[in-house]
């Protein structure tokens, strides 16, 4: 009935309740940045990353009919969820761009590298479809690690809480954290919180460009007995 609304609704939400728990009760200090607008900008990247994630592990069960009939380049097949998704990220940046107007946060010049951060988290996504579709193919279990992984990741990355919240001593474990430079890098793009290091950009490019390496290699090696197992 609500069709493309879901689409909003589903951050929307989840922003709410981390706001009234994490910014009302346990009050996580997000600086200059409203708190709504901190954890909603977190969220839409962290969304657009699982659920490529998900959607892309499970792409090979989900499409298995055209699999078995028709043969076609497979390794294209993850790739559908994953366009779908962008679409779905783009419409709901305008909800925080109305949010950013909503709480007077000021639009950042460097707004305009936000396509370049999508792509990366595209091709990190990418990588780990290669990597974990077709191995859900073969063991289906895989499909419920990667959900449980995924939000025990959330809790591991600066999606609810800024890297400022752990003890200084502490906070150089997020440059070898993929994820949490993909989020520190959306966020100085769009509400212009710190850049991450330089050494956390390091780990991002060898970290991509490394599983995809990986995510290739793995499919071609396991793309014969798909059919037989799907």
């Amino acid at each position: 009935v609500l069709g493309i609304m879901w689409v909003i609704i589903q951050p929307i939400a989840t922003c709410l309740v981390f706001t009234i728990v994490f910014g009302y009760f346990v009050r996580v200090d997000s600086g200059d940045i409203p708190y709504p607008v901190f954890v909603f900008s977190g969220l839409l990247l962290w969304q657009f990353f699982s659920r490529n994630l998900g959607e892309g592990t499970g792409s090979l069960v989900a499409n298995s009919a055209f699999i078995n009939k028709v043969y076609f380049p497979r390794m294209g097949i993850p790739l559908i969820g994953l366009l779908s998704s962008t679409i779905d990220f783009l419409l709901a940046l305008v909800v925080l761009f109305v949010m950013m107007i909503l709480f007077g946060v000021a639009f950042q010049g460097q707004t305009i590298f936000a396509p370049l951060i999508i792509f990366v988290t595209f091709c990190l996504t990418y990588a780990g479809a290669l990597i974990f579709a077709p191995l859900n193919a073969i063991y289906r279990d895989v499909g419920m690690a990667i959900g449980y992984g995924t939000t025990f990741l959330m809790y591991l990355s600066p999606v609810i809480y800024p890297v400022s919240f752990l003890p200084e001593q502490y906070q150089w474990l997020f440059d070898f954290n993929p994820i949490a430079t993909l989020l520190d890098w959306m966020r100085w793009a769009l509400i212009g919180t710190d850049l991450p290091s330089s050494r956390a950009f390091v780990v991002l490019g060898v970290t991509v460009f490394i599983c995809l390496g990986i995510g290739r290699a793995v499919f071609r090696k396991l793309e014969p007995s798909i059919v037989d197992r799907i």
